[in-house]
């Protein structure tokens, strides 16, 4: 399982087994991620499965996501596919 902590943003293109952190994550269409993602803004194209926390979650039509999604702006897109609970940050 990889960790990988990071201030840039960054686009995932494949498959990766782990936990993320970054400014602006971006898990493309072919994206597949199995681990928690922790960022200011998180879009999600592609495969989910785990703990997404940001300030700023967007799910567009083509996700796929499950696990858990912890964030202050929540979208998503008609087409998505989602079994997560979400939970709006504490103000």
């Amino acid at each position: 399982m990889t960790t990988l902590d990071t201030k840039n943003n960054m686009k995932i293109t494949g498959n990766v087994a782990g936990d993320i952190a970054g400014h602006t994550i971006t898990v493309s269409k072919n994206g597949c991620v199995s681990g928690s993602l922790g960022a200011d803004t998180v879009v999600i194209r592609g495969a989910v499965s785990g703990i997404v926390e940001a300030n700023k979650i967007e799910v567009l039509s083509t996700a796929y996501v499950t696990g858990e999604l912890r964030y202050d702006r929540l979208s998503v897109n008609s087409g998505a596919h989602m079994e997560a609970r979400c939970t709006p940050s504490v103000a």
